[in-house]
């Protein structure tokens, strides 16, 4: 009896030995390392190069509250806000030295990847479709 299990093993052995052989070829897919491709940027990003630039991107992501009333007008009389205004907001969120003008660390920052969110909800914005 012991003699038939032990035979029975050795051919279960055996069998899974020729059907699946360690060989070179197979080892050597196993080591090969998956790198993940660099992403690439989206296409709605846009270099802020420019005051128009930046006032875009501010608008963008909520600091220009004339930009976020549903169906306004962002240069009519009942809504003003200023450039300077929109980056000293953005200046002071992003604890920034709050210069008012585009500067150099202003731009970098503006320049980075991150997502679509706007960093500043507005009252009249639906959240329910943020998430």
């Amino acid at each position: 009896m012991q003699w038939s299990v032990l035979l029975v093993l050795c051919v279960l052995l055996l069998t899974l030995v020729i059907a699946n052989p360690i060989n070179r070829h197979s080892l050597k897919h196993k080591k090969t390392k998956h790198t993940v491709p660099p992403k690439k940027p989206s296409s709605t990003a846009v270099a802020v190069k420019s005051n128009m630039d930046a006032f875009k991107f501010l608008t963008q992501f909520g600091y220009n509250p004339c930009g976020n009333l549903p169906g306004s007008n962002s240069d009519g009389p009942s809504c003003q806000t200023s450039f300077k205004s929109m980056l000293e907001s953005f200046q002071t969120f992003f604890h920034l030295p709050v210069t008012k003008k585009l500067d150099a660390a202003t731009l970098k920052l503006m320049n980075t990847r991150r997502c679509s969110l706007p960093d500043i909800l507005s009252s009249s914005m639906d959240r329910s479709k943020l998430w």
